[in-house]
């Protein structure tokens, strides 16, 4: 699932990276007391992919290349992703404070692939957290939207990210790096109200084929 933005969306979307840039560090992520992490996904319609907070695929990065074959959950067949526990910069650790989401997708045509919606802590209470905190993000391509990393943590599910493609490399990936922050800090919550502001100005999503 693809989107077109305006350029206006965008300017004030990416002005919103300096709201998320920083957040006070905690110990590993899996203190926070969770169940498992949910992966909303939007290739065609948003699907959710859910794994225990210390399942293999949250605590594992996978080698390269990623394939059908070798990924924790595919939105197409040649778009898959791996996602794991990792540093604010996308550095696979067990212990990390942040969530990564990479993906390989070989399409260089049509639109971008790596299309996040949100990354969910869920709780046994019921509860959800979702990931408001932008650390870290790689786009490739010319498919690639600039400014749509940010659909990954502005609290909706319908809104996803378009990071483009990797072509033929086997190595490449594409990735967004999210955090959890409880209270974001007055500054940040100027800023992200202008990103939310842009979001509003976006045009309809059109679909894709691989």
């Amino acid at each position: 699932m693809k989107f077109r933005h305006t350029t206006l969306a965008l300017a004030l979307a990416i002005a919103t990276v300096v709201a998320f840039a920083s957040a006070p560090a905690h110990a590993a992520l899996t203190s926070l007391g969770y169940n498992s992490v949910s992966f909303i996904e939007g290739t065609g319609v948003a699907t959710t992919y859910t794994f225990g907070i210390n399942s293999t695929q949250m605590t594992t990065q996978l080698a390269n290349p990623l394939s059908f074959t070798n990924s924790d959950f595919s939105g197409l067949t040649n778009e898959n992703y791996d996602v794991f526990y990792s540093n604010a910069n996308g550095t696979f650790n067990a212990q990390g404070d942040y969530i990564t989401v990479e993906a390989r997708f070989t399409s260089t045509t049509g639109g971008g692939g790596m299309n996040i919606g949100s990354v969910i802590l869920n709780y046994g209470s019921g509860a959800q957290q979702r990931a408001n905190l932008l650390a870290s993000y790689v786009g490739l391509g010319t498919n690639y939207v600039p400014g749509s990393e940010l659909f990954a943590v502005d609290g909706l599910d319908n809104t996803f990210t378009v990071m483009g493609n990797t072509g033929s490399s086997l190595t490449d990936r594409l990735r967004v790096t999210v955090g959890f922050r409880a209270v974001p800090e007055p500054a940040s919550m100027v800023l992200l109200g202008l990103g939310l502001l842009g979001i509003g100005f976006i045009g309809r999503r059109h679909g894709r084929q691989a």
